[in-house]
């Protein structure tokens, strides 16, 4: 992992533990007076600290709150790094540690009621993350088609 891709997942962490309201003054002292040679991160740590000193949004609010995790979000959706692997019978996702327990919870909620419905803001974002990963998936168009995949599925089932 390059060392820019890891000041990215750690700042994205940060981002999010300071929306939750878990980021003390050290942490804000560690992360945010730092600067970074990655332009993209220097940029969104210039974003929070408008946002913070300069902007007219009541900072620790929920819309402030919600930024901070969407920039978290968009964080750890820039990283170059192979976000799903192929091998022509399994795809890998690599999700967060809160995205997989976010999903896991919505499956559990599935399998135990048959209701599939997104509750709050945070499932819709995981569902949204996990379709972003679909579709940078780089062999995408070698995929099959949603009939062919059905139809593979249920061939499964009868044997």
């Amino acid at each position: 992992m390059s060392r820019d891709t890891k000041a990215r997942l750690i700042f994205a962490d940060f981002l999010v533990q300071l929306a939750n309201g878990d980021a003390d003054n050290a942490d804000w002292a560690k992360y945010m007076v730092a600067h970074y040679n990655d332009r993209f991160l220097e940029e969104l740590r210039r974003c929070v600290m408008r946002l913070r000193y300069y902007s007219t949004t009541e900072w620790g609010n929920r819309e402030a709150n919600d930024m901070l995790r969407h920039w978290a979000n968009a964080l750890r959706l820039s990283i170059d790094t192979p976000l799903l692997s192929f091998d022509n019978t399994h795809i890998d996702l690599h999700l967060t540690t809160s995205e997989f327990v976010v999903l896991d919870s919505m499956l559990r909620r599935f399998s135990e009621s048959d209701d599939f419905s997104v509750s709050d803001n945070i499932e819709q974002q995981v569902l949204y993350n996990l379709q972003c990963l679909c579709e940078k998936y780089p062999a995408y168009s070698k995929l099959p088609d949603l009939a062919t995949a059905r139809r593979e599925l249920l061939g499964d089932v009868h044997h």
